[in-house]
């Protein structure tokens, strides 16, 4: 005998599901049509529909933005979508550290340039 499904669980294609928290990336969001889809750092695409979006809350192509992933309908579905303000993903943060990284070396090199000329004067 199955049971019903407790508050924020949800049953999609036979399995039970939770809600969660997830954070993505804007891919579209059609505002004539009130919606569009985030790619999760799941790798999973999340509907989104305006009325899915927190109070005060717009969202564009590329928004780094924060949700409660659940299940619609017709699938993976976000609700609660804030924006992530100054926050970036952990992609975004590894390609930083790399950048400043190259930043690093590129000075030590300058450095030893110069400390060639001096030896060389």
């Amino acid at each position: 005998m199955l049971s019903a499904p407790l508050v924020n669980q949800r049953v999609y294609k036979g399995n039970l599901i939770e809600s969660f928290m997830v954070e993505g990336t804007v891919k579209f969001f059609n505002r004539t049509n009130h919606y569009g889809f985030i790619t999760g750092d799941d790798n999973k695409s999340y509907f989104v529909h305006q009325s899915g979006l927190k109070e005060g809350v717009s969202i564009d192509e590329n928004d780094r933005v924060s949700f409660k992933a659940t299940v619609g309908e017709k699938g993976p579905k976000a609700e609660e979508v804030e924006k992530l303000d100054g926050k970036s993903s952990a992609k975004a943060k590894e390609t930083e550290e790399d950048s400043d990284d190259e930043v690093a070396d590129e000075d030590e090199d300058s450095e030893d340039a110069e400390d060639e000329e001096v030896v060389e004067a």
